[in-house]
């Protein structure tokens, strides 16, 4: 009784996944307990699936999070035209995920005299942070045999950003790093820095509001983004002074913890001005990176 319950409730998360991992690329991975393999032909196109027999697993690892897909394909022998089955995924004693399927022949073939291959059925399921170690199998009364591939979620490259110069600035301070001193630009109240570049684009903005000898705890700050003198984005936050870092170059002043902020531009030529906007900081020290194929279209 405790099996069905536990197996009812994964056939309901399986369907939420199923409809979540349309949009989900995925790649092909050899599991570790993987024996015999079968290449599947259609079209002129080969695909290795694994064996699977009845009354044995296969055990593969994963390292997540991360999703994963198996896709079964019964083995249909001796005439059979369709089979009942049951796809089970467990991690110990733990069933992770399970489906109940049905399948018909397929336009597949296999280099096994006297078999048919099924339609693919897929599971789908979420693997949490950790590596784990799970085993598959498929239960079954119609089948002695089925035909297993594995897929695992595709990680998407993070972008790779670059620093952008600001087309028109005012006044700089160098931020001391542990290779190099890192150049921001000091946005006040009338301004001080100018942005011109072709949209659509993302703008990320490294900002750090500055603290002098009248301010002695934490500042509200507003950076406003303006164009043609409208109000495009204000950028709130508290400041809090920076107890690490230090300007190499103003003494005077005093960063505060960083800021990131997201401007994203829409399509078109764009000029930008950055203001310090009702703060009581002297100022707001500011600097920016583009996503680096969005590079080159600075006008």
């Amino acid at each position: 009784m405790r099996k069905s319950i536990i197996f009812c409730v994964t056939v309901l998360m399986l369907a939420f996944g199923t409809a979540m991992a349309a949009k989900t690329k995925y790649k092909v991975f050899r599991p570790d307990g993987a024996g015999k393999h079968q290449f599947l032909q259609s079209d002129g196109k080969k695909y290795k699936y694994f064996e699977l027999e009845q009354g044995q697993v296969i055990d593969f690892r994963v390292t997540g999070p991360t999703k994963v897909k198996i896709r079964v394909r019964p083995a249909l022998e001796g005439g059979i035209k369709a089979a009942d089955f049951e796809i089970q995924v467990w991690e110990d004693k733990k069933l992770i995920a399970g489906r109940k399927a049905e399948s018909k022949k397929s336009n597949l073939k296999v280099d096994v005299k006297g078999v048919d291959v099924g339609l693919a059925r897929d599971l789908f399921f979420k693997t949490p942070k950790g590596s784990h170690n799970y085993k598959i199998k498929v239960v079954s009364s119609d089948i002695k045999k089925s035909y297993v591939r594995f897929y695992q979620e595709k990680k998407k490259k993070k972008p790779k950003y670059v620093t952008y110069k600001p087309t028109e600035f005012d006044k700089t301070v160098k931020l001391k790093s542990k290779k190099s001193n890192i150049t921001y630009y000091l946005v006040d109240k009338d301004g001080g820095v100018k942005l011109s570049l072709m949209g659509p684009a993302e703008v990320l903005i490294y900002c750090r509001t500055n603290f002098d000898k009248n301010i002695k705890e934490k500042s509200k700050f507003a950076l406003g983004v303006f164009e043609n003198g409208e109000t495009v984005k204000n950028f709130t936050g508290i400041a809090k002074k920076s107890a690490k870092t230090v300007y190499s170059d103003r003494t005077d002043l005093i960063p505060s913890t960083l800021h990131k902020y997201t401007l994203n531009v829409p399509s078109g030529k764009h000029t930008y001005t950055f203001k310090k906007v009702n703060s009581a900081a002297p100022n707001i020290a500011i600097r920016f990176k583009m996503k680096e194929n969005s590079l080159g279209k600075k006008k």
